[in-house]
């Protein structure tokens, strides 16, 4: 048996398409032996191609391979006794079921949740689901176009481009990336439910909204609504783009965020007369005034091009990245030196090019050798043959002894150091705080996290201070806070004392760095044999552009996501929600998790990098595919989707107010023409098939925004989804935070932080039948300098007082 992370784990995955795939897909490429469960027609993703020549071919399409490595796959129709007993079969020798149907779909079939408990009481039940489970909305039908717009991020994305919001509405991704979000966000709670099967044997229901795991990555906005409500930014560009224009193409820029770096970037501009105004000093004059700074700084940028301009920004430590094509990006020097783009010969694909895995682990690392199943491949193994016995749990609580004394929650008992800051390494931990991890955040007062300092100008109640952050105060509750100077030799020593006692340490300084302060892993492994390391950082650790300094949004360019996003005929665009930090977040957290479960069982730790430009273009591999498949480069269509229509986003009642539709089918189609009261325009028998709809959708486009645009948004979405249809009313910030179902499910959890009060923060988005989260407040500074220094470092009160007086510890 290969020495991978999560052999000895096997799910059944009851999912089509994206989402539920994707979460099968990060199991299974860390060794699970997951079992795909297709109707007798196969996975739709079959249909969706690409295909080689453009001939369809359910054995050769190119998204299905991809999302469907390394499983073992059966046939069964569920419509049948036979069908439903082949499901019961899987399921007794499984430990997870992971599937996207309905709740009402599963209780007809007799395979919901509580028909399955009693019976398997050991299953792990993960439920992927537009809305979630209950509410008003848990019934709604939605899909990753209606998903993404119901979540805020619709609303926020093009970011900083919308400059005429009445012929700009908000904007889907160029691929189904709310889907990735919903299964990547599945598989991380999902991990979370097995640890916590290890004290109590018992499995539970992990329930997955879209929306929620969606909204996850807007937490930036929900904590503006709640602490700053009057700063909360219009969707019309208020500030910088990212986009920049070269002479041939494009990068994202963002040299105006931090004072050096401004003052970098005007000595590759060759100190122009202009960038020295008083009116460009400081970080908030220049978003101010950013308006008069883009133009003088695109005429420079338009006479060089994106390799100039990126090589000039490498060498001076600025945030740019070029935006690459889907062939730009395979010629990466960096993806090549990783050996991150992966060559597969196919026999029925034939020659392609795939993403490689999200993060590397050093010691169990992803693989996706193995082909994704045919239809019905092992009906003969599988189907119908005696099963293997449900996995027997030894009575009592499983975990070591020094973890069961530590509390009831999954991770009770781990002992993470948090070195990272800003958003994807502190919301990774957050998760693992959440989960009952004693999560210890080190910070310094000679280098303040970026979100505390947002307190200094945006504090919350327009009250100024470091602790008054409501951005990092929501992303960084359940942690305990120490403030440390790594600089100093003592300091270097303190922190490996730590990493001596506890199980995971997490950074993300830009590569190297940890190891020129002799913090790399070698050095975190002399202390600490079996240490979990985690490092994030734009492109990886190791490649000749590891030394990238970036923001999640400026590495986005690198993707190809940004070159399949905007409005047809438009420029690439940006996304909302500081994407792609929190997914990133999520992906690690998954990461750590699995790692931490090999460690469990074999007692090895091992290092994890994670590259964020390689996480994304993971979660984005539809361009890829189109382009060594059939060789075209995919273009921007908007809202548009080449297999469903009419879709889009189109206006209602009030200012800049919209509704988002998707018509995923014939029968839908139907249903649509019905809601509107079967008008004569939806009675041409053309408009029957999407292909016909396709060659109309401008004119379908027309006659459904004069329907919506009488109605409210919410009137609108209700009408269409008592129909079936896809519909949800385009959700802003303060929508958001008052959405019925988002509360209804207690997504917003309030926290009581010792100078703020209590306030209402984004919770992680999940939900357990049997686990209540964890959720303490983020810390103040150094808060618990004394108690972890002395209790658990062991320093004498008298050593630790002079190291305050020498600000080591500080």
């Amino acid at each position: 048996m290969p020495d991978t992370a999560l052999h000895d784990l096997r799910i059944i995955e009851l999912a089509q398409g994206v989402a539920g795939p994707y979460c099968g897909k990060l199991f299974a490429d860390l060794g699970a032996d997951v079992v795909k469960v297709e109707p007798p027609e196969g996975d739709h993703a079959r249909r969706a191609g690409p295909f080689r020549n453009g001939e369809p071919n359910p054995e050769g399409s190119g998204l299905f391979l991809y999302l469907n490595t390394n499983k073992r796959g059966v046939t069964a129709d569920l419509a049948t006794d036979d069908g439903r007993a082949a499901v019961l079969g899987l399921l007794a020798g499984a430990d997870v079921l992971v599937t996207d149907m309905y709740e009402d779909e599963l209780l007809t079939l007799g395979l919901d949740y509580e028909d399955l408990r009693g019976r398997f009481p050991a299953l792990v039940f993960t439920s992927l689901t537009p809305f979630g489970r209950g509410g008003p909305h848990g019934s709604y039908r939605g899909n990753a176009f209606t998903v993404y717009h119901s979540s805020g991020l619709g609303w926020e994305t093009p970011a900083q481009q919308v400059r005429d919001p009445a012929n700009q509405p908000p904007l889907a991704p160029g691929n189904p990336q709310a889907d990735y979000f919903t299964g990547v966000t599945g598989a991380a709670a999902t991990m979370g439910a097995i640890f916590q099967r290890e004290s109590t044997g018992r499995g539970q229901l992990v329930d997955i909204s879209g929306q929620e795991a969606n909204a996850n990555h807007v937490r930036l906005t929900i904590s503006g609504v709640v602490h700053t409500p009057d700063l909360v930014p219009p969707r019309a560009k208020a500030n910088f783009d990212f986009l920049v224009p070269c002479s041939d193409g494009y990068v994202f820029l963002t040299p105006y965020n931090l004072d050096h770096w401004w003052e970098r970037f005007q000595q590759i501009m060759g100190s122009p007369e202009w960038a020295a105004s008083d009116a460009f000093l400081t970080a908030e004059d220049r978003g101010l005034n950013c308006d008069a700074i883009e133009p003088l700084v695109h005429m420079w940028s338009m006479q060089h091009t994106r390799a100039e301009l990126y090589q000039m920004a490498l060498d001076i430590g600025i945030p740019c990245f070029p935006v690459y094509s889907p062939a730009e990006m395979m010629e990466s020097a960096q993806f090549i030196d990783r050996g991150f783009l992966e060559s597969v010969e196919d026999p029925e694909a034939g020659p392609y090019v795939r993403p490689g895995p999200a993060s590397l682990f050093e010691r169990t690392p992803f693989n996706q050798d193995g082909r994704a199943p045919r239809l019905g491949e092992h009906n003969d193994e599988l189907v119908g043959k005696p099963t293997e016995d449900a996995p027997v749990q030894q009575a009592g609580d499983r975990r070591p002894a020094h973890r069961r004394a530590a509390g009831d929650l999954p991770l009770s008992g781990v002992r993470v150091a948090d070195f990272g800051w800003i958003l994807s390494v502190p919301h990774s931990t957050a998760w693992l705080g959440a989960l009952g991890a004693e999560v210890i955040r080190v910070e310094s007062e000679q280098r303040l996290d970026l979100l505390r300092t947002m307190g200094l100008t945006r504090g919350s109640g327009g009250i100024p201070g470091i602790e008054r952050s409501g951005n990092f105060n929501g992303l960084n509750y359940s942690k305990h806070g120490v403030t440390l100077n790594i600089q100093t030799d003592r300091g270097k020593e303190l922190a490996k004392e730590l990493v001596s006692r506890s199980d995971i340490v997490t950074m993300n300084f830009a590569a190297g760095v940890a190891e020129r302060l002799g913090l790399g892993y070698e050095d975190m492994k002399a202390v600490k044999p079996d240490i979990i390391m985690m490092s994030g950082s734009p492109l990886g650790q190791t490649g000749p552009e590891s030394h990238s300094t970036g923001w999640g949004p400026t590495t986005l360019a690198y993707t190809t996501l940004p070159y399949v996003t905007g409005y047809e005929g438009g420029t690439p665009s940006s996304m909302g929600g500081a994407y792609p930090d929190f997914a990133i977040g999520v992906h690690m957290a998954f990461a750590m998790m699995s790692a931490l479960r090999y460690r469990d069982r074999t007692g090895h730790g091992q290092h994890i990098d994670v590259a964020m430009g390689e996480t994304v273009v993971a979660m984005t591999p539809e361009p890829l595919l189109e382009w060594t498949m059939l060789g075209t480069d995919p273009q921007r269509r908007g809202n548009r989707d080449p297999h469903r229509a009419p879709q889009g986003v189109y206006p209602s009642v009030g200012d800049d107010r919209w509704v988002a539709i998707s018509v995923e089918d014939d029968a839908m189609w139907a249903g649509l023409r019905s809601a509107l009261g079967d008008p004569a325009w939806a009675s041409d028998p053309s408009l029957d098939t999407v292909e016909g709809r396709q060659a109309r959708h401008d004119d379908i486009d027309r006659e459904l925004s004069a329907w919506t645009a009488e109605r409210t948004s919410h009137e609108a979405a209700e009408a269409l989804q008592a129909a079936g249809i896809a519909a949800t009313p385009v959700l802003d910030g303060p929508e958001l935070v008052q959405d019925p179902q988002l509360r209804h499910r207690g997504f917003f959890v309030d926290i009581d932080h010792p100078e703020v009060g209590v306030t209402a923060s984004a919770g992680i988005p999940l939900w357990f039948s049997e686990t209540q989260l964890h959720y303490g407040s983020a810390p103040l500074l150094g808060q618990h300098n004394r108690e972890v220094f002395t209790d658990l470092v062991g320093l004498e009160p008298e050593e630790f007082e002079r190291l305050v007086r020498d600000s080591v510890i500080v």
